[in-house]
């Protein structure tokens, strides 16, 4: 072979390496950068705002991505803040999901996108969000919606969180195109509820996406083993007693005469990620 024909031999053969590892390279990216499948969960839903955040009398929040303070419309440009659960080890705050993962609620027909934190204390995961022993049975995962209820009075944004409480199915990473009845859930008023099959914009009802398949715990002789729901069926509201009806997540009114069972209101004890309690 003469010295021609080695060198085209050799360029060839550096082509068809650089064209394969910018091919490999592609592909790593756009993996990299898909979008996350959908999921559905049966949610345990409460509310807090205005009135119950901390600082009480204000729209701060922990972990901003498209807002400075908690706010939205329910669409899916524009999504309403969420609080969720958190986990502080030596230091390092860890939300239960990560911030800017987008949820639709089909009950209030509105999306939502993870900004706060919800739970107590230096142990967050110790107490409600965090801590589903605290939920109702059957709930999957904890979500506390803004409601933001600034227009409203005190005991107004309370009645519209006490609304909404209970188990919902949710989606996670949801597509774009539900229905949406965009504004605040509690603004002049309470928000409409309309249960859990998904519309979308063209009215058309759409199946709901795979229910996730979480390993099965071990059966103990005292707390049988929940089954996760995988459809989104119509859920049951939490139940009305004067004890329960009023849980709220990581919140803790100071009056005593509000105290409400597994409930603590944000106003005095919940600690978010980067802040002080007042006091």
């Amino acid at each position: 072979m003469n010295r021609l024909a080695r060198w085209l031999g050799c360029s060839l053969a550096t082509v068809a390496v650089v064209a394969i590892g910018l091919i490999a390279v592609s592909d790593s990216a756009a993996s990299a950068t898909a979008t996350p499948a959908p999921v559905s969960f049966t949610a345990y839903t409460t509310g807090y705002g205005w009135w119950d955040n901390t600082p009480p009398g204000s729209s701060d929040i922990a972990y901003p991505v498209i807002h400075q303070t908690a706010g939205g419309t329910g669409t899916y440009a524009d999504p309403i803040t969420v609080a969720v659960g958190h986990v502080i080890t030596n230091g390092v705050d860890t939300p239960d999901f990560a911030p800017g993962t987008i949820w639709y609620v089909p009950n209030l027909r509105r999306y939502f996108i993870v900004e706060d934190a919800c739970g107590d204390g230096s142990t967050p995961q110790d107490e409600p969000c965090h801590d589903l022993a605290t939920a109702p049975q059957g709930a999957q995962v904890w979500l506390d919606l803004w409601v933001d209820g600034s227009q409203m009075t005190h005991a107004g944004s309370n009645a519209c969180e006490d609304a909404i409480t209970g188990l919902n199915s949710v989606i996670e990473n949801p597509a774009p195109n539900y229905a949406v009845v965009s504004g605040p859930v509690a603004g002049s008023a309470c928000s409409q509820q309309y249960g859990n099959t998904l519309v979308t914009t063209s009215s058309t009802p759409t199946p709901p996406p795979p229910a996730p398949t979480p390993p099965a715990p071990a059966p103990t002789p005292s707390s049988p083993s929940p089954t996760a729901a995988s459809t989104l069926t119509p859920a049951p509201k939490a139940t009305t007693t004067k004890s329960t009806r009023k849980q709220k997540a990581g919140k803790k009114h100071k009056r005593s005469k509000k105290h409400k069972a597994g409930k603590k209101r944000k106003a005095s004890k919940k600690h978010k990620a980067g802040k002080k309690p007042r006091g």
